[in-house]
């Protein structure tokens, strides 16, 4: 197969009848066209559909632009192979280059931005994965829906579930890095014929809303999100290092294999305030004993075993000098399935588990309110259970 990116440079060198006469060898599955001219006026760009929406994000990222869409956007779709005209993929997104400007979604939405890598980290721009790669900017008002980012090594395919730790990655459905504003943005679909999902065999900083949060989140949603990945993991944010406010999320059921997982940011080192998580339940598991024996037991002086923790809560797994206020939890379960260490391998194993976070170094047990929630888990004994119960905090060091 060939792809066929008619940019806006080469039309407007050549011109478009040059292409009257272009033979190829291997079929074309898709066409894109970047628009030479569309509605711009004083920096302010409307974007209609997903060809002004690519070139947009492309040439028009400075902090001088204001982009703002005009309709829904949906993803072109391919259909693949003349014998099964049904199977049917998306164009991949890229993400856009960092972002200094204001992108106003206008309450529209954007579909099937799909991504998945299968080539290795080093060659391309994968280790940040996201509608943008890194937000400088502002982006408000924008619902992100029926999405899926798959992120695997070279020929490795999505039913291998062994990581990759030889890089990190980020990912978020907005943003992977956040040093900007995101705003009354939502990310899935009550529906779960439009839910999103993030998959990735790397060591990951994964969120719904972004990777890492280096500034503000406020009035952002997260429903229907499916994730399985190793790393950091939260429902709006993997890793906080600034202010998320008026947050909430529900309808989902996350998974980590190890490392650290909350409803609202897997790390917490700032603040998460009145933040709403209903209806979630949050799976840990216990790193890869079947595999990776030779790494157990858990020692956490030893960088050869750091994959073999979890810290786990229904706002955040790790609070670090964080602040957690008027914060919501309503039928929230905190999980953890160890079943495969009910043996001499992995005995050190010892969750961090609690309803609001699984570790923390500060008190964090009051002003919030929880109501059905529970922590639990499997095939503990009694020295493995001691920092995981129903209580706030797993783990007060």
């Amino acid at each position: 197969t060939a792809n066929l990116d008619w940019k806006n440079e080469y039309v407007n060198k050549y011109g478009t009848t040059s292409f009257t006469n272009m033979i190829y060898s291997g079929d074309i599955y898709y066409i894109s066209y970047y628009p030479t001219t569309y509605n711009i006026t004083n920096n302010y760009c409307e974007i209609a559909n997903y060809d002004e929406l690519k070139y947009a994000m492309k040439y028009h990222t400075a902090n001088n632009f204001k982009l703002k869409l005009t309709s829904n956007i949906v993803a072109p779709t391919i259909v693949v192979g003349p014998d099964s005209p049904s199977e049917i993929l998306f164009k991949q997104w890229e993400a856009a280059e960092p972002f200094y400007g204001e992108f106003d979604g206008a309450n529209y939405r954007i579909e099937k931005l799909n991504i998945k890598a299968d080539k290795d980290v080093y060659e391309d721009e994968y280790p940040y994965v996201g509608f943008i790669s890194k937000n400088y900017g502002t982006i408000k008002n924008l619902t992100i829906r029926d999405t899926a980012f798959n992120i695997v090594p070279p020929n490795v395919s999505l039913d291998d579930i062994e990581p990759n730790f030889d890089e990190y990655i980020n990912i978020g459905g907005i943003a992977a890095i956040n040093y900007g504003t995101i705003e009354n943005c939502t990310v899935g679909d009550p529906n779960d014929n439009y839910n999103v999902s993030i998959f990735s065999r790397y060591i990951t900083k994964a969120g719904g809303i972004c990777g890492i949060n280096n500034n503000l989140i406020t009035g952002c949603g997260v429903t229907n999100l499916e994730t399985v990945v190793f790393g950091c993991f939260g429902l709006i944010a993997g890793e906080n290092n600034g202010v998320i406010n008026d947050c909430g999320v529900g309808g989902s059921n996350p998974s980590v294999f190890f490392g650290e997982m909350g409803g609202i940011a897997g790390t917490n080192s700032d603040k998460i305030t009145n933040c709403r998580v209903n209806g979630v339940i949050i799976s840990c598991y216990d790193g890869y004993p079947d595999i990776y024996d030779n790494l157990y037991p858990y020692d956490e002086t030893n960088p050869n075993t750091l994959m073999h923790y979890v810290r786990a809560g229904g706002i955040t797994g790790d609070n670090k000098n964080g602040v957690v206020e008027y914060c919501q939890l309503i039928d929230v379960d905190v999980m953890c399935n160890a079943g495969v260490v009910n043996g001499i391998i992995g005995t050190q194993f010892m969750p961090e588990m609690g309803i609001i976070c699984g570790r923390s170094n500060v008190d964090i047990s009051t002003n919030n309110i929880k109501i059905y929630c529970s922590v639990s888990a499997t095939n503990l004994n009694t020295n493995q259970s001691q920092y995981l119960g129903n209580r706030d905090v797993g783990r007060l060091i």
